[in-house]
């Protein structure tokens, strides 16, 4: 899971840069219908070249074009601004990637 810095809403209006940076795993509440769902949207999306512009996925991660929002509940954030505990809740086609980004 990636989030931006800050939104491209800021990063326009104050001249900043918009960074991608690695946010930690999500691990459960998938069912398997919703697996399946987004294998097929995260299909066409596949990258060989990580998005990222900060932190460092776990080996093995795939990479795809950061277009997709999902919301998910976490305990907190660790030092390193993961998340902990992350439960997925559900896919939110009406945020833009662009803007999701957290203070």
């Amino acid at each position: 899971m990636a989030r931006h810095d800050i939104a491209a809403s800021v990063a326009h209006r104050t001249g900043r840069g918009q960074h991608l940076v690695y946010a930690g795993r999500v691990g459960t509440d998938f069912t398997q219908r919703m697996l399946d769902h987004i294998r097929l949207l995260l299909a066409p999306l596949r990258v060989e070249i990580s998005p990222l512009d900060r932190g460092g996925p776990p080996p093995g991660a795939h990479f795809v074009r950061p277009e997709l929002v999902c919301e998910v509940a976490f305990r907190e954030l660790t030092l390193a601004g993961e998340v902990r505990h992350a439960s997925f809740q559900r896919l939110r086609p009406d945020v833009d990637a662009l803007e999701v980004a957290w203070d």
